[in-house]
């Protein structure tokens, strides 16, 4: 029989007869990230600024908290660039990681999932390669709650962000013939690991008119996946992207009556609250 000492230090495990629990502390994810670091980058000729650590793991308030994995963002053209494989990017990363002999499993067709070894045991290491590493350095920044740089952590900036460029720009396409409900209109849509986008939505389908607008199929287009254009069209000239860098700081520049769509506060406030409900956090009062 085995035993868990400490029940919340520890993530899902699954073997015959017992379920084992893992994860690490904040004070120790620095450890193994450097570990990643050291091993993974020549690995891969990747350079460190190659590589980028998204998510909390070692930035949470607590020194004891846990964090049940660490997410990797990996630069997809400077790995294609410095190395000659003719596999799918997932595939040739996982036959490095199998040079480590660390056990690794393509999920979902865009990671990779790494059982990286640690203390005895395994943490579950995220690895993502991004076309658009510059956007994703953005959209996914989490601060460093656990040296003061916010008390709110990367997923409410996210909901932000989102509710910001949901509301700024929602435009009537076309009106019904008989009456002026709206039947399409178009908005914008931020996608954190590819750009900012414009859609139209419908509300008229096969059998009629619909309560819930649908996407209109082919309507999909890439505005940007440039941090510093996106953060043009949201703040305007004067704001820069490391402006933007923590939730505080952003709803700061959009409470502020100078702020270009400042009229567009209350919708900003409503979506931020859906965003928030869909990304599992408690909404905030803003």
């Amino acid at each position: 029989m085995k035993y868990i000492l400490e029940y919340n230090s520890f993530s899902i495990l699954e073997s015959e007869d017992y379920v084992l629990l893992s994860g690490i502390k904040q004070k120790d994810v620095h450890i193994i990230k450097d570990d990643i670091i050291k091993n993974l980058l020549p690995l891969l000729l990747l350079k460190e600024e190659d590589l980028f650590f998204a998510g909390s793991a070692g930035k949470l308030s607590d020194p004891e908290e846990i964090s049940k994995n660490i997410n990797i963002i990996l630069d997809s053209k400077s790995l294609t660039d410095s190395n000659n494989f003719d596999i799918s990017i997932l595939e040739f990363l996982k036959s490095q990681i199998d040079r480590l002999k660390y056990n690794s499993v393509i999920k979902d067709d865009d990671c990779l999932l790494v059982d990286w070894p640690f203390n005895d045991m395994n943490i579950d290491v995220i690895i993502h390669p991004s076309l658009n590493y510059d956007w994703v350095k953005f959209t996914r920044y989490c601060p460093d709650i656990l040296n003061g740089e916010s008390v709110h952590n990367g997923k409410y900036r996210e909901a932000i962000l989102s509710a910001i460029t949901e509301s700024i720009n929602k435009k009537i396409v076309s009106y019904d013939d008989q009456n002026d409900n709206v039947r399409e209109y178009s908005k914008l849509i931020f996608d954190r690991n590819k750009g900012m986008y414009t859609l139209n939505k419908s509300f008229i389908g096969s059998h009629g008119t619909l309560t819930k607008a649908y996407e209109v199929k082919g309507s999909r287009k890439l505005i940007t996946s440039n941090p510093d254009k996106f953060v043009n069209i949201l703040f305007g000239d004067d704001i820069i992207k490391d402006d933007l860098m923590t939730f505080d700081n952003i709803l700061d520049i959009i409470k502020d009556q100078d702020y270009k769509f400042y009229n567009k506060l209350h919708q900003i406030k409503s979506r931020f609250y859906k965003n928030c409900m869909k990304l599992n956090i408690i909404p905030l009062t803003l």
